[in-house]
């Protein structure tokens, strides 16, 4: 059973959200009001395999917690939460790997789901490969998909590095050319296809998917974003090789490394 630690100065909303859905994971929670030095001695004792961390609290902020537990166990998952905004983009180059998500009060059950999702489920052996051609590894063999087009839609939902995109916008990128009527019917096929092959691969939380808008839930890794958070080796000077509309991207990857 995973072990889980929260500390947080308001546990009580996070405690009933926890009672709600704690019945569906292997997962054990220890929660730590407000408490730095006590999460630092539980992660010295125990396996802990996330940890929820409020950014601000009084004594330690979260951020500095973050860096002392890492320091102990090296691959734990940071969530952090906060009330107020913080520079993601600073986070996600500063803890790298480590940080699994960054959630705002307040927070929807559907929010706290996807994150225990990513927890309990072992998705170490995926990897999003976008440096030249797309794939979606498995123990490094890519995955099958349904059709080329949704293969390219969850490609162009990596791109956009978590941001939503509408279905217009995937529309102008993957059928350009075609009118709109047959682009629609051609976008929700794609979708439909995208996530049944997710599905049968254990990788539903992967993509968020609303009426008219997708976006990518970064729970596994990925070369393009540990790019951007500073890993720029395994850049090769392609990226996505097969689609015309990642050329924007693949130019301002260069100037960074020619930077």
């Amino acid at each position: 059973m995973k072990k889980i630690i929260l500390v947080d100065d308001e546990l009580s909303s996070i405690q009933k959200m926890i009672s709600m859905l704690i019945d569906q994971y292997d997962l054990s929670f220890c929660m730590l009001k407000e408490d730095p030095l006590k999460a630092i001695e539980y992660i010295r004792n125990f396996d802990v395999s996330a940890a929820f961390l409020d950014i601000n609290m009084p004594l330690i902020n979260g951020i500095n917690l973050a860096e002392k537990l890492i320091h102990i166990n090296s691959n734990i998952k940071i969530i952090f939460i906060t009330g107020y905004y913080y520079d993601k983009k600073y986070l996600e180059q500063k803890f790298k790997n480590n940080l699994l998500s960054i959630i705002e009060k307040p927070f929807t059950k559907e929010e706290f789901k996807k994150i225990l999702d990513a927890i309990n489920g072992d998705l170490s052996n995926y990897f999003l490969h976008t440096f030249g051609n797309f794939d979606l590894l498995n123990n490094n063999s890519p995955l099958n998909f349904y059709s080329k087009k949704s293969k390219e839609l969850l490609a162009l939902l990596v791109d956009r590095n978590g941001i939503n995109v509408t279905m217009d916008e995937a529309i102008c990128a993957l059928w350009p050319d075609l009118d709109i009527d047959k682009s629609k019917i051609l976008y929700r096929d794609a979708v439909w296809k995208l996530r049944k092959a997710l599905k049968e691969n254990n990788l539903e939380n992967l993509v968020t998917f609303q009426r008219a808008l997708l976006h990518i839930n970064k729970i596994i890794p990925c070369d393009y974003w540990d790019f951007l958070k500073g890993n720029r080796k395994k850049f090769n000077g392609f990226y996505l090789s097969s689609y015309d509309w990642s050329l924007d991207t693949q130019n301002y990857l260069n100037s960074l490394i020619e930077y």
